[in-house]
């Protein structure tokens, strides 16, 4: 399938997923990735449908986590994104691999203060020193904006 779907073979893809959702209808992966079938043919709508669906049911499974990261990002709905990693890390507090992307979406929306809080959680389950220092520039970066945000009221 995955193939059908990175070589535009969309038709046959659909295929393959409606064969695949016929023997496991609540297959999470065969929803997303016929949603984002459907969005690359212009079926955006229904594709967004499937893909909400499959988030606000919630899962720890990296596949489907990735394959709708892939959706939104293609959509450009970066909130849906993160608030698909943050269930996942509340789901496994400790799931390093869910913390990391969590740390680096929050980097990418300019969160600073959640990115403190993940990378003192990372710190905490990995003991890596690599993690205090991503909680201090994320402290830099907060006083930073706090500092940005005073020049720009006393202006």
């Amino acid at each position: 399938i995955y193939e059908m779907v990175d070589s535009r073979n969309h038709k046959a893809a659909l295929k393959a997923i409606a064969q695949l959702l016929t023997k496991h209808p609540s297959a999470q992966i065969g929803r997303v990735l016929k949603g984002i079938v459907l969005q690359r043919t212009g079926k955006q709508a229904e594709g967004l449908q499937l893909c909400e669906e499959v988030r606000l049911e919630g899962t720890n499974d990296d596949t489907v986590l990735n394959t709708l990261a892939l959706f939104y990002k293609n959509t450009g709905r970066r909130a849906e994104s993160l608030a698909m990693y943050e269930a996942a890390a509340d789901k496994a507090p400790k799931n390093v691999d869910h913390l990391l992307v969590l740390f680096a979406a929050y980097a990418r929306d300019f969160v600073f203060v959640k990115q403190q809080q993940c990378a003192m959680k990372l710190y905490r389950l990995t003991n890596d020193p690599k993690h205090i220092m991503w909680a201090v520039c994320s402290l830099l970066l907060q006083s930073r904006d706090a500092d940005a945000a005073a020049a720009a009221a006393a202006a």
